[in-house]
């Protein structure tokens, strides 16, 4: 199965880790390319279709709109090409604890330019992966708008102090993988963040820990903003599911017993490979490696990119900021 088109290897990748991590995969699909489907049935999962595809064989369900409710999926993959308000209000309506990919974002603005703004009004945080024709990301909104306030005072405070922190499209996209496919696993839920700067990343991943009953490991060489941190991590609840530590993070790697179920890098740049070296071997099948600054610094980590789209590895970069976020999924 070829997966040169990004959104194919998007899909492909966390279908794939779903599958790995919860032992099994249910996704509709409503789009009106077949393709799609095959990649979702090729890794043995049961593919609802709203569409009917002859070319698509394994364990497919053909089922129409009045049945979702009656259904539960993993995953919910929609084209905007064949985008109907309603029905896809009923599905994001129906199915709300599902991860959303919904493809040809470009061709969605120009036939309906609010509706992107009806799926956060019904309470889904969109993230937007910029390749292909546009995609969208969506998954429920589990936090309230003090939580949000005091993103943006970190958020402000990181751009004052410094480190600069990622994007907010950035922050969405950990939110909704992380909890998108966290919330499916078996076992332990288990994440490493490698350079908690003044804490803006380690308050997404704190409430992917939080909302999936997981622990959340946050490591920084410079004291005073893991003080920082500690500090926000209070004043918003999250500290009882996270624990940030002074120290490089490559030392307290044997430390750590558990699995590694989400590893997000953004320290330095030209240690990104020693760090995943590190952690490697806490890496299951489904494991999920997330790292910045790949579109910004790839020079200064050869070594890292080489090693996550070799054969150990799914992974797609997308530009969910200027600098770029890498995601892999390990096999």
């Amino acid at each position: 199965m070829s997966l040169d088109n990004s959104f194919y290897r998007l899909v492909y990748s966390i279908a794939y880790s779903i599958s790995a991590l919860k032992g099994s995969l249910d996704t509709l699909v409503y789009t009106i390319d077949s393709s799609i489907a095959r990649i979702i049935a090729s890794l043995g999962g049961r593919v609802y279709c709203i569409s009917r595809y002859n070319d698509v064989h394994g364990d497919v369900v053909e089922i129409d709109i009045d049945s979702i409710n009656s259904i539960e999926t993993d995953i919910v993959l929609l084209d905007s090409l064949i985008y109907d308000n309603d029905s896809w209000i009923e599905i994001l309506g129906s199915m709300e604890n599902s991860l959303f990919i919904i493809n040809n974002l470009y061709s969605l603005i120009s036939k309906d330019p609010e509706a992107t703004k009806k799926f956060v009004d019904i309470g889904y945080v969109k993230s937007i992966a910029p390749i292909g024709e546009g995609i969208l990301v969506l998954y429920k909104r589990l936090f309230d708008k003090e939580f949000l306030r005091e993103t943006i005072r970190v958020y402000r405070d990181s751009f004052i102090q410094g480190p600069n922190p990622i994007h907010y499209n950035t922050a969405y996209f950990l939110y909704n993988i992380g909890l998108g496919i966290l919330s499916r696993s078996a076992g332990k839920r288990f994440i490493v963040e490698i350079g908690c700067g003044r804490g803006f990343s380690t308050l997404w991943l704190g409430l992917v820990a939080k909302h999936t009953n997981g622990l959340l490991y946050s490591f920084d060489i410079n004291c005073e903003r893991v003080s920082y941190t500690e500090d926000v991590l209070e004043e918003t609840g999250l500290a009882r599911w996270v624990r940030v530590e002074c120290i490089d993070a490559r030392e307290y790697a044997s430390r750590i017993r558990e699995d590694v179920t989400l590893l997000f890098i953004d320290g330095f740049k030209n240690e990104y490979h020693s760090y995943l070296e590190s952690y490697e071997h806490k890496l299951r099948r489904g494991s999920i490696v997330i790292a910045h600054n790949t579109l910004s610094h790839p020079h200064d980590m050869v070594d890292y990119i080489n090693r996550v789209y070799s054969s150990r590895y799914i992974s797609v970069t997308i530009p969910t900021d200027p600098a770029g976020t890498t995601l892999s999924i390990h096999k």
